[in-house]
């Protein structure tokens, strides 16, 4: 049992307070002997009371436990990610790991959003896409989408992308499906009841919310959206069994805006990037997302209002 590499522990002799930080959270103990102190001071190798255990296990100050043959997080800065955000106390098996990481993730868009969305779940460790796109690329895509290149302009979209994915990550499976969704029977036709999630970073037709959500409650997925402005950049809540996209929030009129700069299109992928990598893995990493919030970020003040 070790203490997470996030997590600090000090003494202040003044007050007699064990001083316990992990990253924006403190915990002070009354500690006059110092007793809770030396019990902590060989981090890696704990050996600690029961009640001092259980307290470190129910702020999550204690790393997980990786179980299994192999190693499925191929990535070191990865793994130690999956130590310091594990829920404390649980095993972490490779086969849980590894089952995540390699259910396939829809992702319909390849624009501003989408080429955000895609570089940081690859990069993540997640090793199975099904892209829809039904564009090439154009120069003006050039100031906001990643992997496109001058070398790339009138090429297809998800050609390019599925090779420069596999640059990126060679064992990826990229399936590529070169359509535009504008009813219903377009994207059941790609669905799968085993897939992950559905990622939503197209800005037509006005009604795409409403196809896929159809679409994702006949196959039983989640999904989830995204969308920039010029000031601000909107993520929705993740809709799942739990949390239904009711008619009345169907958006039908949204006219999508032609000036876009690449800062605000990848704080809004990054963000959405992360909230999917969270509630994927929820069931063994701490996260304080609330999954089922809007957020609207706004880019002038680099601030997050969450709305329930």
């Amino acid at each position: 049992m070790k203490l997470k590499e996030t997590v600090s522990v000090t003494y202040n002799g003044t007050v007699e307070k064990l001083i316990i930080k992990n990253g924006a959270k403190e915990y002070d103990i009354i500690d006059p002997n110092k007793t809770y102190y030396r019990q902590l001071e060989n981090a890696q190798d704990l050996k600690v009371e029961k009640e001092l255990e259980e307290f470190l296990k129910s702020k999550n100050l204690i790393s997980p436990n990786f179980v299994g043959d192999g190693q499925i997080i191929e990535n070191d800065r990865t793994r130690k990610y999956f130590e310091d955000k594990g829920i404390s106390g649980i095993n972490l098996l490779n086969k849980d790991i590894n089952r995540i990481f390699l259910k396939n993730i829809i992702v319909i868009g390849c624009g501003g959003i989408g080429t955000v969305v895609l570089d940081n779940l690859v990069r993540a460790g997640f090793r199975k896409f099904t892209i829809i796109d039904f564009d090439k690329v154009e120069k003006s895509n050039l100031n906001r989408q990643l992997f496109y290149t001058v070398e790339d302009v009138g090429g297809t979209k998800i050609e390019i992308l599925k090779n420069k994915i596999r640059e990126i990550s060679p064992s990826s499976q990229i399936t590529g499906v070169k359509r535009y969704i504008s009813e219903k029977k377009d994207l059941l036709e790609i669905l799968s009841v085993g897939d992950s999630l559905v990622i939503n970073c197209a800005d037509s037709p006005a009604n795409i919310e409403k196809i896929i959500s159809e679409c994702s409650v006949e196959k039983s997925l989640p999904f989830i959206s995204a969308f920039v402005g010029v000031e601000t950049g909107t993520v929705t809540p993740i809709y799942d069994k739990d949390n239904f996209l009711k008619e009345e929030e169907f958006t039908d009129n949204y006219l999508p805006l032609k000036g876009s700069i690449p800062m605000t299109n990848m704080i809004t992928g990054a963000f959405l990037s992360k909230i999917v990598f969270d509630y994927l893995f929820r069931d063994f990493l701490n996260s304080d997302y609330s999954f089922y919030s809007e957020h609207i970020i706004n880019f002038e003040k680099l601030s997050v209002t969450n709305y329930e």
